[in-house]
């Protein structure tokens, strides 16, 4: 759960919310460096690039971040976005698959898919279809968060 506290309670290998300069959104970061108590180098949670800590906008009080516990609390952030009821659902569908016999198709990007089907992607691992975002694009709910992921990119070129 988030909450607030003083900026000189926040710690390396905490979380915090801020700018990514990979995904240019405001999204999850753990905390990789601070020099005198202020934040200096973070990493993506969602896209794993390491960059400067860039405070996401409209914070006016830097004293006042959205920071996650980290500690005892450790497995509430190892939890997809979703939360517990998502990952629950990700635990499900890989023992369907198991008990199916049936195996994930791999993950290409020229390559069609439907809601419902099981991908397994080279670097998320397997993930289960939620929904088809026309025209391109597939919502994936992984084992660790949900993403959005291209598909059918071999129709990008002509017709």
């Amino acid at each position: 759960m988030a909450y607030s506290r003083p900026l000189d309670n926040i710690r390396v290998g905490g979380e915090i919310d801020a700018v990514c300069t990979r995904c240019r959104r405001d999204t999850n970061h753990r905390i990789v460096a601070m020099v005198d108590g202020r934040i200096k180098r973070v990493i993506c949670l969602t896209c794993d690039s390491q960059h400067n800590y860039h405070q996401p906008p409209g914070q006016k009080n830097p004293a006042a971040v959205e920071v996650r516990r980290v500690g005892k609390a450790l497995k509430k952030t190892l939890a997809p976005q979703g939360g517990p009821r998502v990952f629950a659902m990700w635990i499900k569908g890989r023992e369907e698959l198991a008990a199916g016999g049936l195996t994930p198709r791999p993950y290409r990007l020229e390559e069609g898919y439907q809601a419902g089907e099981a991908i397994e992607h080279p670097k998320f691992g397997l993930g289960f279809i939620q929904k088809i975002i026309p025209p391109r694009k597939m919502e994936v709910m992984f084992e660790n968060d949900i993403k959005t992921l291209a598909m059918n990119a071999a129709g990008l070129g002509g017709a």
